[in-house]
């Protein structure tokens, strides 16, 4: 008899913990600093108190994931099913699994939900590894349960019940309280902060420099509350709305507004897109659907969101499908980058990064990398324990390896799409797959993975024109399939 199968939390999630751990010991360490510094910074037992509660929430944090991980567990018993996470046991027999289905989210991807008498068990690749065995595992022995196989709810045709998606009127009270809350504190803290800087910098280094330091004040508050003030107006946007509602089931989709109400068959959608804002992965716009019947769209603060979209994209006509693609105007050199000829239409698709977005984020990266070593310089030296050369030397050197890694990989790292395969270019060499030789490929959690018996790869799902990089994959691996089984 095959040994049972048991899914543990992935190892990458040491990394949160690591991460966690970094920070509240960099926060406890400016704690200290605050009252240790000469001169004394304007509040100390005030900014030494904030600090200290920062990072005893991300020692907290650090040590609940820690737990987490080395208790959480999903095994395969003799008759069913049993788990724990922070918790003690829950187990279930197999005639006591009545469903199971995936569920999409905007951060985890697909999670997969088993529901069983006793409740229900969730877990993601995101978080677990070896989730495919216990997955097909479920699906063999699970034999009274309502689904046959893995699919996501609301996309399967037995599906009786509608799903219904509304806007949660406190939730997004309390996000927006939340939000101009962080925007009051800024202007509360920042203007006694800059003059203080102010005055102490004109005494030490000049008049110049002191004003200096109020224009970089000045940018710290409009890049802060640019994105401030988008979700703000997102949300406001949403409470307004707050009373609509979407039903979806397998015969269609029903939006409701008051008096004004969309029901259509899914045959009946003609289009429907994702209306891009200014930064799309953390404020996305609206979805706007049109019906034979009518006009309607959905922010991105509805309950379940990308399951939404997911039941949308799945039962409307592909042809209705306006997906956004990647904005040529975004990519450096135009069009031409996109043909190894250098022409449109003309020779091998190229995908890579050179678009603007990324080379904006380099040059944020180098201004971030010079900034410690700078403001040394400029106040002429060593004027606190945080300003030890050696932590600003090894802070500075760790920041400019990272520009230099992004730097290549902004220049070299491509993909190269031809008749007979593709040619994956990156900082360590170049290697070609015959698209016979591709067995999987996929998106997830932001990175696109492409699999052969020999090799993986992975690629950020920020190369220019990744829509168009997973449709040329679909169509030549379908095409392969095709031929070998003629």
């Amino acid at each position: 008899m095959d040994s049972p199968v048991a899914c543990q939390p992935s190892r990458s999630v040491w990394t949160i913990v690591t991460l966690l751990s970094l920070f509240g010991a960099a926060l406890l360490f400016l704690a200290v600093d605050a009252m240790s510094t000469n001169p004394p910074h304007p509040h100390p037992l005030a900014e030494s108190i904030v600090f200290a509660l920062m990072s005893a929430l991300c020692f907290i944090g650090a040590f609940l994931l820690t737990c987490w991980l080395l208790r959480a567990r999903i095994e395969e018993t003799e008759n069913g099913l049993r788990w724990r996470g922070l918790g003690g046991w829950k187990s279930c027999e197999w005639d006591d699994v009545r469903d199971y289905y995936l569920v999409e989210n905007r951060t985890s991807g697909s999670i997969h939900v088993v529901q069983t008498t006793i409740g229900r068990l969730r877990f993601s690749r995101s978080y677990y590894q070896a989730v495919l065995p216990i997955a097909d595992v479920i699906t063999k022995r699970a034999m009274h349960a309502h689904a046959r196989a893995w699919e996501p709810l609301g996309c399967r045709s037995g599906d009786i019940a509608p799903r219904r998606f509304f806007y949660s009127r406190w939730k997004l009270q309390g996000m927006m309280a939340l939000f101009i809350s962080m925007g009051l504190v800024i202007l509360v803290l920042c203007p006694p902060t800059a003059i203080y800087n102010f005055l102490s910098t004109w005494q030490t280094i000049g008049l110049s420099w002191a004003m200096g330091s109020i224009v970089a004040y000045v940018i710290f508050i409009i890049f802060t509350f640019a994105p401030l003030s988008l979700v703000i107006s997102v949300l406001w946007r949403s409470l307004k709305n707050a009373h609509q509602e979407i039903e979806t089931d397998a015969r269609g989709i029903v939006f409701r507004d008051g008096d004004y109400q969309v029901n259509a068959a899914w045959d009946e959608i003609t289009h429907f897109r994702v209306k891009l804002e200014a930064l799309p992965d953390l404020f996305s716009g609206q979805f706007d659907v049109h019906t034979d019947h009518g006009d309607f769209s959905f922010s991105q603060y509805i309950s379940e969101y990308a399951s939404l979209c997911h039941v949308i994209q799945h039962w409307a006509p592909e042809k209705a499908n306006d997906r956004t693609k990647s904005d040529t105007a975004d990519v450096l050199g135009g069009n031409q980058l996109f043909r190894m000829e250098g022409r449109a239409g003309k020779g091998e698709r190229v995908y890579h990064y050179r678009t603007r977005t990324m080379r904006a984020f380099l040059a944020l990266s180098v201004v971030l990398t010079l900034m410690p070593p700078v403001s040394i310089a400029a106040h002429g030296g060593v004027n606190s324990a945080k300003d030890d050369p050696i932590f600003v030397a090894a802070l500075t050197l760790a920041l400019a390896v990272f520009d230099l890694w992004l730097l290549r990989h902004y220049q070299n790292t491509r993909v190269v799409v031809s008749d007979s395969g593709l040619t994956y270019y990156s900082l360590w060499g170049s290697y070609h797959l015959p698209w016979a030789e591709i067995s999987s490929y996929e998106t997830y959690d932001g990175i696109i993975t492409i699999k052969t018996a020999r090799r993986t790869i992975r690629l950020l799902n920020i190369l220019a024109s990744a829509p168009e990089l997973m449709d040329d994959l679909k169509k030549h691996t379908f095409l392969v399939i095709r031929s070998e089984e003629a």
